[in-house]
């Protein structure tokens, strides 16, 4: 499985309207061909709502800065 980054999950996103479930994130990335990768990591987001695409950007921007 290839790193994901926010701007892979971001632009899968396209479409969605916030805030927005997982659930409503996983299938409007299943309707823009997001490959398993980027469902996989939606699916494992540790979160169950989002306001906006910063909120997905955050989790992606603690986890760089643990490394």
């Amino acid at each position: 499985m290839r790193e994901v980054t926010s701007e892979d999950v971001i632009t899968s996103l396209k479409g969605v309207s916030y805030p927005a479930t997982k659930k409503e994130m996983v299938e409007q990335a299943k309707k823009n061909n997001a490959s398993d990768d980027v469902i996989h990591k939606i699916e494992n987001l540790p979160m169950e709502k989002f306001r906006t695409t910063a909120d997905i950007a955050s989790l992606f921007e603690d986890k760089s800065r643990r490394r």
